[in-house]
Parts: C-alpha cells; structure tokens; sequence
C-alpha cells in the first residue's frame, strides 16, 4: 500500500467515525479516502472477502468503490476505500431495481478475468482456440 495512505491512517482520529454499521466504524482520512474498520467480531476471512469482492466489482464497472488495500490499525483489520458521494450501495437497487442484473452479468464476466484468478490463486485455463490451434 502506498506511503501516504499509511500516513493517513496512523494519523486518523478514532475518536470520531463518520459513523457505525453492523459489522465496522468508517473513518474519513482525508484526500478523498475512507478507512473501513471492521469490530473484532469480524474475522480476517470475511475482510478478505470483501476486499476480493469489492475489486471485482470495481475492475468490472460495477461500482466507482475502489479499494485501496489492507490495513491493520490497533489490532483490527480495517481496508481503505476511495471516498465516494451520493446513494449507498445498499439503496442502489431500491431506486434502480436492474442494477442487480448488470451487476450479475458483470460478475460473471469477472469470473473469468485476469484479476479474479489472480487474487484466488487459480491456473488459468486455455481457452478452445488454444487448445486446437
């Protein structure tokens, strides 16, 4: 992770979050960052997941959410996020109820992507036209 990002979130207040949700605090760290701290509750596995699903979801059009990488900060693990305006992902379908159906297409399309399988360890596969040249 970058230099400055690291500045940022050793300098962040803790005292203050942007606010609470069920499973973390968001704190905003300036330079239109966030960092998304997650409560011991959370364990490292589903912090992964999220990371994993949140750069698919950026690296296929899905949402303008960038995530920036991992972090641990007092003994919690937290990822840091590009600071984004306007509705939540959570409300997103309530107002635009197709979204889900790109969002699913786009999935699938990232099943396949050269990211995915890199941040799942997996072999690619040859395609049909390089196994019968």
């Amino acid at each position: 992770m970058d230099e400055k990002i690291l500045t940022l979130v050793k300098i962040c207040d803790l005292s203050k979050p942007m606010f609470r949700a069920r499973s973390s605090e968001v704190f905003d760290l300036g330079d239109e960052k966030v960092l998304k701290l997650y409560f011991d509750s959370v364990s490292k596995e589903n912090v992964d997941i999220e990371l994993l699903n949140t750069t698919v979801a950026f690296e296929t059009g899905c949402t303008p959410m960038e995530c920036f990488g991992k972090v641990e900060v007092n003994g919690r693990q937290g990822l840091v996020f590009k600071k984004l305006y306007g509705e939540s992902l959570t409300n997103m379908p309530m107002k635009n109820p197709a979204i889900l159906f790109k969002a699913g297409k786009n999935h699938r399309r990232a099943s396949h992507s050269r990211s995915f399988r890199a941040l799942r360890q997996t072999p690619r596969r040859p395609t049909r036209r390089a196994r019968n040249p």
